[in-house]
């Protein structure tokens, strides 16, 4: 190797690294703050959690998640190997190892793509920094929400794995001038089941490496339609592997995981209010929206620029890339969610990263060209919110042991009890274990279930009910209200029905020794929680 090689080498080593490492920010903040993921994680834990928990309780396929399949299958064997090193049961230590060790998890397979990327000498120097800081890029340039998200261990973290390898595996084999062959062909459409099985949306990226490859020569109608026959059966056969290795090679269980999964995509759209809600509310507020636009202005615009070159052979790519975002966008209009948006921004990052390398080339001379990935990282910096992040880590530890005492009083009840869990002021307020009852339910509904074993498991002497119409002696009760700290009141109900039932509830608290927690990042959630002895 000549000394310009060698330095080039360890400058590319270098980066790695370093991108590695802006990309694991969210996690270093929580380790150096010894913070806990549960406060801010607690829907995302539960899901992941109470998966493998049931799973392996031998639940079977009526335990389901709507996506991130992959994922769980990951979470599947941290969870085995936490139990055997640390002993089974529902502990603040496991939930934090399973948590911290999923999070951890994800950037180690980053910092892995991140060393093959820049072991590979088909690719240039900007090829390798548009992938290098495709992930730190995102994570800054969101502000909030990638910091947010990158840091929940679920599916959310391990899709922008998924799409930094397509957009690598893309870039690879557009460079390498190589004969089509069939092992490829296999090992891509098998990592592109892989992504779907992680989220669906996922199949268009990771197809555009797919879709190079079979194009590649020979060539003939014929060998086309072959080699597309053969990528989409090893691509579904991939998904269903994925199903079937998390189901514990179950047929009947996979079957039934299989057809809810199916009947949840039927339901596309059926989200009511996110224009109004979700997208004003959430997107607007973290910036993402904003990053969307930018991705899809950079695509669009390099799209042109390959076609003006008439660089024929990249026009499968950007073909690819320009399909992609019309799918992104139709899939924005007809499933509104909460993390849509984002998720759509780091696919359509990556469909950028791509469309940058190919447009920039193998053989340009000028530097400030060469840098544009770099540059764009540079600028997304000045939009991170350091200080924030730094706050909602730090503080969740305190938050995380006022949670463990609300489940430490429920699991505490000796004599067999109903117990009554009420939440008039939203699903998600509760901030804490008392939202790992969700992982107690049907995945798939929204009602508490007792139809599990591991329900009687976790509390055998509890018998959980929504919104009951009698409350009788002997009933524990738990519900939170909305608290405005500086006034120390609850927030004001406009709905008259929330607040009959909510002032019944403080009546059975004035006459009954209830306990009350404040909770939330500005206190301003206060949890009641008491057994009925007085009506």
């Amino acid at each position: 190797m000549k000394i310009s090689q060698k330095s080039n080498y360890y400058l590319e080593i270098g980066l790695a690294l370093f991108a590695a490492l802006i990309y694991a920010i969210p996690l270093e903040f929580l380790i150096l703050t010894g913070g806990s993921q549960l406060p801010f994680s607690n829907e995302s834990i539960a899901f992941r959690y109470f998966t493998a928990l049931r799973i392996l309780s031998g639940e079977g396929g009526t335990v389901w998640t709507a996506q991130g399949q992959f994922t769980s299958l990951i979470q599947l064997l941290i969870f085995w190997a936490s139990e055997k090193v640390n002993g089974a049961g529902l502990t603040k230590e496991n939930l934090d190892i399973f948590s911290i060790l999923s999070t951890a998890a994800t950037n180690l397979f980053m910092l892995i793509i991140y060393l093959k990327v820049a072991r590979d000498q088909f690719l240039t120097f900007s090829d390798k920094a548009c992938i290098f800081f495709l992930g730190p890029t995102i994570l800054f340039a969101t502000v909030n929400a990638g910091f947010y998200y990158f840091l929940l261990p679920d599916y959310l973290a391990f899709s922008m794995v998924i799409i930094s390898l397509s957009a690598y595996l893309t870039i690879h084999v557009y460079r390498k001038d190589s004969k089509f062959t069939w092992n490829h062909l296999l090992i891509l459409s098998f990592i592109s089941g892989l992504a779907a099985s992680n989220k669906i949306t996922l199949l268009g990226i990771s197809s555009i490496p797919v879709l190079l490859m079979i194009l590649k020569k020979p060539l003939d109608s014929k060998v086309i339609f072959m080699r597309m026959i053969f990528s989409g059966f090893t691509t579904v056969s991939a998904f269903v592997l994925i199903f079937y290795f998390l189901y514990l090679f179950n047929l009947h269980a996979t079957l039934i995981a299989l057809i809810n999964a199916a009947g949840f995509l039927k339901s596309i759209g059926g989200e009511t209010g996110f224009w109004a809600q979700n997208f004003k509310l959430f997107q607007t507020a973290y910036g993402y929206d904003k990053i969307f636009y930018f991705w899809l202005g950079c695509t669009i615009f390099m799209a042109v620029e390959l076609c003006r070159r008439r660089e024929f052979r990249g026009l499968p790519i950007i073909a690819s890339c320009i399909f992609t975002a019309l799918l992104l966008g139709i899939g924005l209009y007809k499933r509104g969610a909460g993390t849509t948006f984002f998720e759509l921004s780091c696919i359509l990052g990556g469909l950028t990263s791509i469309a940058i390398s190919i447009a920039i080339g193998s053989t340009t001379k000028n530097i400030f060209i060469k840098f544009i990935p770099i540059l764009i990282f540079i600028i997304s910096i000045f939009k991170f919110d350091y200080a924030h992040n730094w706050i909602v880590v730090n503080r969740s530890v305190g938050l995380s042991g006022i949670s463990w005492e609300v489940f430490d009083y429920l699991t505490s009840l000796k004599r067999p009890v109903q117990v009554i869990i009420i939440n008039g002021m939203g699903e998600y307020e509760t901030s804490g274990v008392i939202d790992l009852s969700k992982g107690l339910r049907l995945l798939n509904t929204n009602e508490f279930s007792n139809d599990y074993p591991l329900v009687k498991k976790v509390f055998p002497n509890i018998e959980f009910l929504t919104q009951p119409k009698v409350f009788e002696s002997g009933t524990a009760v738990m519900w939170v209200e909305r608290w405005d700290p500086i006034l120390s009141a609850p927030l004001k109900i406009s709905d008259q029905s929330e607040l009959d039932h909510l002032n019944i509830l403080n009546e059975i608290a004035s006459k009954n020794n209830c306990r009350e927690w404040l909770t939330g990042y500005s206190n301003q959630q206060k949890i009641h929680a008491c057994i009925i002895d007085n009506l």
